[in-house]
């Protein structure tokens, strides 16, 4: 009687600890004992990935049920269609008639899933063993290849825009010229001092054209940091749009793609980097430009009001010392200005070179 009542209560732990173990077993894979279900077949034209059954069905990254199977059934009522797929969803989990089902497989892991959208709640419910369409798989590669002559195009767009801006800070440009002209007139203005030759009008004509050109390269400088801005946000986000969608195995225009972004992104990557880091000099410079631009507008008000040559001008040691110290300023923000722009243009030419100021004893009076 003890042995039968022993082997009563093993048999029933043992029963327990199976009917725990299937319970536990179900919690896992999401499948309830006591909550109903309903079918929906899916109709796709084909499937991405390996599907297989047992796979979960996801709505919004919730398990909701299993695919039952898997089959090709070439139905006249769904030619174009072959692939049709059985799902089990939870009762409590309504499908309404404009649902969406697509085949989805993990990049991470491989795991092919199906991943659905309810549908509008205001349509009527499908109902149980319904037959629905799937959407189609996506072909990344294809539509890559489909769109490789655009993307290249952007990419030629880009290369020309770099390419004009670097030759504007190369010896082509308007700046780099207009860098040489006020050395220029630096260097003849001091001549003109230095000789105590020329006329007070003549001379008050080259300052007013000097500072015209002053004025000329402040507002160049402005729009070609402004143009610069623009010109690199824009490029920046064309690369990172072409950069996200060159991505697989593409074949033919996409290799060249890729070639011609590389050299893009390096060419950028310097300009940006030189361009950002020195804005505060830019600014600097600009300001100074400013200040020299009013000393001269000053300046030239009162040698409208002279007479004679530069040599009565010099017997009035303020206004030889005021000359000076603008012509001074000049050669300053020039020098800044050229190490700045050289550095840009280094890789690809010859720096301009600025008018060098040399002392001089101002002549005795």
């Amino acid at each position: 009687m003890a042995r039968r009542q022993r082997e009563f209560v093993v048999g029933l732990f043992s029963l327990i600890g199976i009917v725990a173990l299937v319970f536990l077993t179900l919690q896992i894979k999401g499948t309830s004992l006591f909550e109903g279900s309903y079918r929906v077949r899916v109709r796709f034209p084909e499937v991405a990935g390996s599907l297989v059954r047992g796979a979960s069905v996801l709505i919004y990254g919730v398990k909701v049920g299993d695919v039952l199977d898997i089959r090709i059934d070439p139905s006249p009522e769904y030619p174009e269609e072959p692939v049709e797929i059985e799902l089990r969803i939870r009762e409590s989990m309504r499908l309404y008639q404009d649902a969406e089902v697509e085949v989805v497989e993990s990049a991470i892991f491989g795991e092919t899933t199906v991943v659905m959208s309810p549908g509008s709640p205001n349509l009527d419910p499908l109902g149980d063993g319904v037959t629905i369409h799937g959407r189609p798989p996506a072909d990344i590669l294809g539509d890559i290849a489909q769109r490789a002559p655009e993307i290249i195009m952007e990419i030629a767009q880009s290369v020309t825009m770099v390419n004009d801006f670097i030759r504007d800070l190369n010896d082509e440009g308007q700046i780099t010229r207009s860098i040489n002209d006020l050395a220029a007139i630096i260097g003849f203005l001091r001549e003109m001092v230095d000789d105590e030759q020329g006329d007070l009008r003549a001379v008050a004509t080259n300052l007013r054209g000097f500072t015209a050109n002053l004025e000329q390269t402040r507002s160049l400088l402005d729009q070609t940091l402004l143009q610069a801005s623009s010109e690199m946000h824009t490029l920046r986000v064309a690369m990172t749009g072409s950069i996200s969608t060159l991505t697989g195995d593409a074949q033919g225009g996409i290799v060249q793609a890729t070639d011609a972004m590389a050299s893009l992104e390096h060419t950028l990557g310097f300009v940006d980097q030189y361009m950002t880091g020195n804005i505060d000099r830019w600014e600097a410079i600009t300001a100074q430009i400013e200040a020299a631009a009013v000393g001269f507008n000053r300046l030239l008000d009162r040698l409208d009001s002279g007479e004679g040559t530069v040599g009565r001008l010099l017997t009035d040691e303020r206004l030889y010392d005021e000359i000076l110290r603008l012509l001074s300023q000049m050669n300053r923000w020039l020098g800044s200005l050229d190490s700045i722009l050289g550095g840009a243009r280094e890789p690809l030419g010859e720096r301009v070179v600025p008018y060098e100021e040399t002392p001089r004893t101002p002549s005795a009076p």
